[in-house]
C-alpha cells in the first residue's frame, strides 16, 4: 500500500510486515516511530477539523492524530500518530501475577493513577472529553510508570460529539457525557488497579452473575456489605483513604465529584498470615519458607530452583539476580545459566563461574519453555542452544523462524500472531514451531496466554467480559479441542501439566482437573483453593506457592 503524508512528497510503502492490528473501522500499521491508521471506508474517517481540535491535547502521553495521509490517488484514507513501543495494556496491572513479576507495588499504582488523573484534568481543561475511558484505551510503560492515552480520535471535542461507550465503564446515573461521567469511568479503572476487581463484580444474594449492568444501575458495588468478594481481591487497605471515600460516594451513594487531588502514600496494615492446611479434598504439606515472596518454581536435572525478586535459589545456594533474570540449564551437563536482556542484547552468566563465550545476540523478548531458550528480535524468533566444549559454554543460534514483527506477542510457551487479521498461536518446541490458525480468537482482544505440553490457556476480552479459552493441541495433525470459561473475575492464568498428562488449573475460586487425553473435567471448590496459590510441579508431584511458602499437595 502506497500512502503520502499531507505536506510531504515522499511516498511510504506499508506492507504486511508493518501490520499491527485491524479493528472495526481501520487497520493499524507501524513504521519507524510512526503509527498509520488506515480506514476501511475513508468516508468514515474523522474529519481534518476534528484532528485540528484534538491538536490542543499536546501532552507527550496523549497519542493523538497527527498528520493526514492519502493513498496513491491522493484520496484521504487515514492519519498518523506517534508510536511509543514497549508499553503494556493497562489491564495487565489488574493481576497480582503481572504486578509481582514486574515489581509493581501499591505505591507505584498510586503514581500511575495520579498521572492518569492529571492527564484527564488536562484533557478537560482543553474542552474535550474521553467518554469511552475503558481499560483498553490506556497503555503503561512499566519502567517509567507513565500511562499513555490511545484511541484519542474517538474523544469528544467542542464541535464533534462522541457516540461510543463500553458498558462496563458507563455512568447510568448521568445523562449525556460530561467531566463527571469521565471521572466515573476513571473511578472504575482506578478501583480495578487498586483491588484487581471491577467495583460491580463479586457475588450478591439478590443478583445473578449476568445482572452486572443492573447492579451498576442499582449502585450495588463491592463496598456494599452484602457483596461477597472473590479471593483474588486485594485488601481494601491498599486504597488510600481519600480514594476509598470517593469510591463509596460515586459507586454507592450516586454522588458525582472529581477524584481526590492526591492519592497519597499507602500504609498497608500487615495481614494475618494464614497457613494453608489439609482439607477434605487435598493433603497439603508445607515444604519450605523463604525470606522473600516466591515468583517462580522449577525442577530440572533433579535440582529445585526458586526465583524471588532479588535472588535465585538453586538447591540450597542463594544467588543475587535482577528481576528480569531467568534460569536455563545446559543440555549436556546441566550447568545452570542465568539469562537476561540488557539494552536489547541477551546476557548469559554462569553462577558457578563457568566460562561463557561472549556472543552479542540482539533481542527484545525471550521465553524459556521445556529448558529451551527462544529469543525474539523484530520479525525473527530464534532458538538458542548452549554448547559445552572443553569447559566453555557457547550460545549458538540453532533455528530461526519468521514471525510478524509488529503484530506478534511473546507469552509463556506461545507466540500470538495476527497475520493480516488471521489469528495464529505459534507453539515453539525444540527444533520446530507449529502454527495453529485460531478463528475463535478473531473476536477477542488477547490479554495473556501460557502453553505447556500442548495445553494452552488464553485469557481474552470480548463483549464486556473476560473469558478463559482452554486449548488442547494435537501436534500430529495440528488439530485442537477448545473449551471456554466465560465471564471470569480474575484474568490471570494459573495451571500446571504433570508428566503423566494430568492438568490442574485454577480459575477464580475453584480448581479443575482434567487430562490431555480426555474431555472430562473434575471441579473442586473449597475455601483454600483459589487463585492466590500459584501452581507448579516436580514431575508428577503437585506443588504450589503462596507468598513466601512452598507447599506440596495431593488428592485424598
Amino acid at each position: 500500500m502506497i500512502i503520502y503524508e499531507k505536506g510531504k512528497s515522499n511516498k511510504i510503502n506499508l506492507s504486511g510486515q508493518d501490520f499491527i492490528a485491524k479493528g472495526g473501522q481501520a487497520q493499524v500499521y507501524g513504521k519507524g516511530s510512526t503509527i498509520y491508521k488506515i480506514y476501511h471506508e475513508p468516508d468514515k474517517m474523522i474529519s481534518e477539523s476534528k484532528i485540528k481540535e484534538l491538536s490542543v491535547l499536546d501532552k507527550h502521553n496523549i497519542l493523538k492524530p497527527q498528520t493526514i495521509v492519502a493513498n496513491d490517488k491522493f484520496k484521504t484514507v487515514g492519519f498518523t500518530m506517534n508510536w511509543v513501543k514497549s508499553i503494556t495494556p493497562l489491564c495487565k496491572l489488574f493481576t497480582n501475577d503481572f504486578r509481582n513479576r514486574m515489581n509493581i507495588n501499591n505505591n507505584a499504582i498510586v503514581d500511575i493513577i495520579n498521572y492518569m488523573r492529571d492527564t484527564i484534568e488536562f484533557i478537560h481543561s482543553k474542552k474535550c472529553l474521553i467518554v469511552d475511558g475503558n481499560e483498553f484505551n490506556y497503555l503503561v510503560d512499566v519502567k517509567t510508570l507513565i500511562p499513555y492515552f490511545i484511541d484519542v480520535d474517538s474523544y469528544q471535542t467542542p464541535s464533534f460529539p462522541a457516540t461510543v461507550l463500553m458498558p462496563s465503564i458507563r455512568d447510568y446515573h448521568t445523562k449525556g457525557f460530561s467531566n463527571l461521567s469521565d471521572w466515573f469511568s476513571f473511578g472504575i479503572i482506578a478501583c480495578q488497579l487498586f483491588l484487581g476487581i471491577h467495583p460491580f463484580k463479586g457475588g450478591h444474594p439478590k443478583y445473578k452473575k449476568t445482572e452486572f449492568e443492573k447492579r451498576m444501575k442499582d449502585s450495588i458495588s463491592i463496598f456494599n456489605k452484602e457483596v461477597k468478594l472473590p479471593p483474588v481481591t486485594r485488601d481494601f487497605s491498599v486504597i488510600p483513604k481519600h480514594y476509598k471515600s470517593w469510591f463509596i460516594d460515586i459507586f454507592e451513594k450516586k454522588i458525582r465529584t472529581p477524584p481526590p487531588l492526591e492519592g497519597g502514600i499507602i500504609i498497608t496494615i500487615p495481614t494475618q498470615i494464614i497457613m494453608i492446611q489439609s482439607n477434605e479434598d487435598f493433603e497439603v504439606k508445607l515444604l519450605e519458607k523463604f525470606d522473600y515472596d516466591i515468583l517462580h518454581y522449577n525442577v530440572q536435572f533433579g535440582m529445585q530452583a526458586i526465583k524471588t525478586k532479588s535472588y535465585m535459589f538453586i538447591g540450597k545456594t542463594k544467588y543475587p539476580i535482577t528481576l528480569n533474570t531467568e534460569l536455563i540449564y545446559t543440555a549436556r551437563l546441566g550447568n545452570p545459566i542465568f539469562v537476561s536482556i540488557e539494552n536489547d542484547i541477551v546476557q548469559f552468566n554462569s553462577p558457578n563461574g563457568k566460562e561463557i563465550t561472549n556472543v552479542a545476540i540482539q533481542c527484545s523478548d525471550m521465553m524459556i519453555t521445556n529448558n529451551t531458550l527462544f529469543l525474539r528480535f523484530e520479525g525473527k524468533l530464534m532458538e538458542v542452544d548452549l554448547i559445552e566444549i572443553n569447559n566453555k559454554i557457547t550460545p549458538v543460534i540453532n533455528k530461526v523462524w519468521n514471525i510478524m514483527p509488529n503484530s506478534s506477542i511473546i507469552f509463556s510457551g506461545v507466540v500470538y500472531q495476527n497475520m493480516l487479521d488471521k489469528i495464529y498461536l505459534t507453539i515453539p518446541v525444540k527444533g520446530s514451531c507449529v502454527n495453529y490458525a485460531i478463528p475463535e480468537l478473531d473476536k477477542y482482544r488477547i490479554i495473556s496466554a501460557k502453553c505447556d505440553k500442548n495445553i494452552c490457556i488464553v485469557v481474552a476480552h470480548n463483549n464486556n467480559q473476560y473469558d478463559k479459552l482452554i486449548f488442547q493441541f494435537n501436534d500430529k495433525d495440528q488439530t485442537y479441542q477448545l473449551r471456554i470459561i466465560d465471564d471470569i473475575v480474575d484474568p490471570s492464568i494459573n495451571f500446571v501439566v504433570l508428566d503423566n498428562g494430568i492438568i490442574i488449573s485454577i480459575t477464580d475460586d475453584y480448581m479443575e482437573i482434567f487430562s490431555n487425553q480426555s474431555s472430562k473435567v473434575k471441579t473442586i471448590k473449597n475455601k483454600q483453593t483459589n487463585s492466590k496459590m500459584t501452581l507448579c510441579n516436580d514431575g508428577m508431584s503437585v506443588r504450589f506457592f503462596k507468598g513466601d511458602s512452598l507447599y506440596s499437595m495431593k488428592m485424598k
